[in-house]
């Protein structure tokens, strides 16, 4: 046999075992595969929380108390001295990633021509996630040894802390978000709204404004650029029996909250000038335990003059501190809500719209023509601070992002 024949023989045995497998088999890749994806980022997520809560947790302990933090203002205090430009860039960026990792992971359908590049690019995001969180962790760490050695070189409190002194206030009280549009001091009711089908006060006093007043000297007050709010869809009119008062909204939020501090009602006024009354309203809890990066999950239930009530749920990501794992108490006004099921869906945050007054705040949020405007206070006011956006479900959901 020639070199010639020899060399076709093996040639022909080389690609005999390819032509006999047939065509190549097309990777595969299901909405359970992107699903997958998402789990194992909750849960690496969870380990790292587990990791350094522990460590975290008992250094603001100890830092307490060398300072001299009462358990009252423990909390609040933990919170304030973790905040700092570094942890509030690294929370910008883990926001916009948990974002775009449920905006990703949420469709319903799933296009098998673009599932593997999806599939890809939420593995992307989840190292991303983990990297931020992680070295989250470490510049916390790093920040409350340094304090702690700084209080044993001096023996002493620092200047801020000792008495007599005014310790700052909370920083989501005082600092707008990182995305959001910088803040100008106003008085605590911004002058009303004069946009296409924005109702504005009526001339015969209809809107009883007696609980308003200016903020006191010690009062942070931020109110959103006008040109932030033009991001809102229309306000739709309906009956008025279907709609809510003011005065409805004060006695709900009074009888919620446990009372109608000058901050809260500065906050509802402030909604009703800026997109007028409400066709709906909820009032519920949030809660959630992650200190470092996770999930914020809340229930309520869902008031209108039309459907009456039902239980809802909602959940979000969550990259402040929480340094604590108590709920607290939120209350969403709803606007241009034509069925109770138009409210499952993820409702974005409008950038810049944050409201904040006396330990108060709100910022509104959308999806469609339905709008939000979630008031917090205290805790819920920080809580809420960082989540870019929140969805609603008609059942407790699973999914953890």
């Amino acid at each position: 046999m020639g070199s010639l024949q020899l060399m076709r023989w093996f040639i022909a045995l080389a690609i005999l075992p390819a032509a006999l497998a047939g065509p190549a088999v097309a990777q595969t890749c299901t909405k359970q595969d992107i699903a997958a994806v998402i789990d194992s980022t909750a849960e690496k997520l969870r380990k790292l929380n587990s990791a350094h809560q522990p460590e975290l947790q008992a250094k603001l302990r100890q830092l307490g108390d060398r300072r001299g933090w009462s358990d009252e203002e423990r909390e609040a205090k933990a919170a304030e001295f973790l905040d700092d430009d570094e942890t509030r860039a690294l929370d910008e960026q883990a926001s916009k990633l948990l974002i775009e990792l449920d905006v990703i992971g949420d469709e319903a359908e799933i296009d098998p021509s673009t599932c593997q590049t999806r599939l890809e690019k939420l593995k992307g995001i989840s190292t991303q996630l983990i990297e931020i969180t992680t070295a989250k962790a470490a510049h916390a760490s790093a920040r409350i040894d340094a304090e702690l050695n700084a209080l044993s070189s001096s023996g002493r409190s620092r200047t801020a802390e000792q008495p007599g002194k005014a310790a700052p206030r909370m920083a989501t009280q005082t600092e707008p978000s990182p995305k959001s549009q910088p803040m100008s001091a106003a008085p605590a009711l911004a002058p009303p709204k004069t946009r296409d089908a924005r109702p504005v006060p009526p001339a015969d006093g209809g809107w009883d404004t007696d609980t308003v007043r200016h903020a006191a000297p010690d009062e942070a007050v931020h109110v959103p650029p006008p040109e932030v709010l033009a991001d809102l869809p229309p306000y739709v009119h309906q009956s008025e029996e279907l709609e809510f008062t003011v005065e409805e909204i004060r006695a709900a939020g009074r009888g919620f909250f446990g009372s109608l501090s000058a901050g809260l009602a500065s906050v509802i006024e402030y909604a009703f000038q800026t997109y007028g009354r409400p066709n709906g309203y909820i009032l519920g809890s949030e809660g959630g335990a992650a200190l470092l990066a996770g999930l914020r999950y809340g229930d309520g239930r869902l008031v209108t003059k039309l459907g009456g009530e039902r239980k809802v749920y909602w959940q979000g990501p969550s990259v402040g501190y929480d340094v604590g794992l108590a709920g607290s108490r939120v209350m969403f006004l709803v606007y241009n809500l034509e069925r109770p099921e138009d409210l499952f869906a993820r409702f974005m945050g409008v950038d810049g719209s944050a409201y904040v007054v006396g330990g108060v705040g709100m910022t509104f949020l959308k999806k469609g023509r339905v709008v939000l405007a979630p008031i917090r206070t205290g805790l819920g006011l920080r809580v809420g601070a960082n989540v870019g956006y929140v969805k609603f479900t008609p059942e407790r959901s699973l999914n953890p992002f």
